[in-house]
């Protein structure tokens, strides 16, 4: 749901006023460049589990801003395919972060967490791959949603000869680095490492839970090696707004 708003601003804001829409790109994107930093940098002074991808989701929709302020074919196709991306990468990690609490007996303290990619594995490749989505690494979704919005962004920059717009596109790209920067951090914090003793009888979650992630992880990895469908029908839709 978190990324309706990005949704309504296409169909509504767009649709309807098209010329206003084109005039304040510039504070949209210094708006979702600020939406993006915020959200990462208190991503990562997070220590409970589910607060970290609370602002990870901040952060994320800072990115399909950016894609809408664009105002091109590229950048808001690649942000609306970011909203179907965050969408299974963050109810990947969601899920994952369940599966801890659940099997942990309620601890969300990252910092008390640790060393449970031995003993939980699936759980531990599902929270590998919703954190590489959202990083934007290949062959995931979230590489080609984040490749277009920042893309979109250059595009964007070149055509209209603007110069503020090149540089929140090449801010951006730092930006992004702060969502490796936590996902990275919390892999290696919960799944890796020494293993305190009160985790030691912890065990993989039950099939109830660990059927959807495989099911997600599916999904993810689909739609990252065979994009096109989904891209192509969104470029239609976009065009035809735009």
């Amino acid at each position: 749901m978190i990324g309706i708003g990005g949704y309504a601003a296409l169909r509504t804001t767009i649709a309807f006023f098209p010329t206003m829409s084109g005039l304040v790109g510039d504070v949209l994107a210094v708006w979702a460049l600020i939406t993006m930093t915020y959200g990462g940098i208190m991503a990562l002074t997070q220590d409970d589990l589910k607060r970290l991808l609370a602002y990870s989701s901040v952060s994320q929709m800072g990115y399909i801003l950016l894609g809408i302020s664009s105002y091109n074919i590229i950048g808001v196709s690649g942000s609306m395919f970011h909203y179907i991306s965050h969408g299974t990468c963050k109810a990947l990690l969601f899920m994952v972060a369940g599966a801890i609490i659940l099997q942990a007996e309620g601890l969300r303290s990252i910092k008390k967490l640790g060393g449970l990619a031995s003993n939980m594995p699936i759980t531990a490749a599902a929270a590998v791959v919703g954190f590489f989505g959202l990083m934007g690494i290949p062959p995931l979704n979230g590489f080609h949603s984040e490749w277009m919005i920042i893309s979109g962004m250059f595009t964007a920059g070149i055509n209209s000869g603007s110069m503020p717009r090149l540089i929140i596109a090449a801010a951006s790209v730092i930006a992004m680095i702060l969502t490796t920067c936590y996902g990275v951090w919390t892999i290696r914090k919960v799944f890796f490492g020494p293993r305190p003793e009160y985790l030691e009888h912890v065990k993989e979650a039950p099939l109830t839970i660990t059927l959807p992630l495989v099911a997600l992880i599916a999904i993810t990895i689909s739609l990252g090696m065979f994009p096109s469908a989904i891209i192509d029908l969104l470029s239609q839709v976009v065009s035809a707004i735009l």
